[in-house]
């Protein structure tokens, strides 16, 4: 069902191929569930969805690479957001060592 509501959201808006969707996409489709009263967990559950659908599309070699990858979410806000795949690398972990001496 949420696969599908994206996909018919695409649809509205003239976007036929699914290599055209990108993380500006996703957001914008984020804002129309927000603006349609959608809960955070019905939020939370679209992107999951979503990022199941790009995987999926990802093993069938249909996609090379999911717009997901970029979408964070919120969880307490119901706030997504993009990040593109460069700024990304600003998000990374941080891995310090154990034993830390001062």
């Amino acid at each position: 069902r949420d696969v599908m509501n994206f996909l018919v959201y695409l649809q509205s808006n003239n976007i036929d191929d699914i290599s055209a969707v990108d993380g500006s996409i996703i957001d914008s489709y984020i804002k129309t569930l927000k603006k349609a009263g959608k809960s955070t967990s019905t939020i939370s559950r679209n992107l999951s969805s979503l990022r199941c659908f790009f995987k999926y599309l990802i093993s069938k070699k249909i996609l090379t690479f999911s717009p997901m990858i970029g979408v964070k979410n919120d969880k307490k806000t119901s706030d997504a957001f993009y990040i593109s795949p460069k700024d990304a690398e600003l998000y990374k972990p941080v891995v310090l060592p154990l034993n830390l001496k001062e």
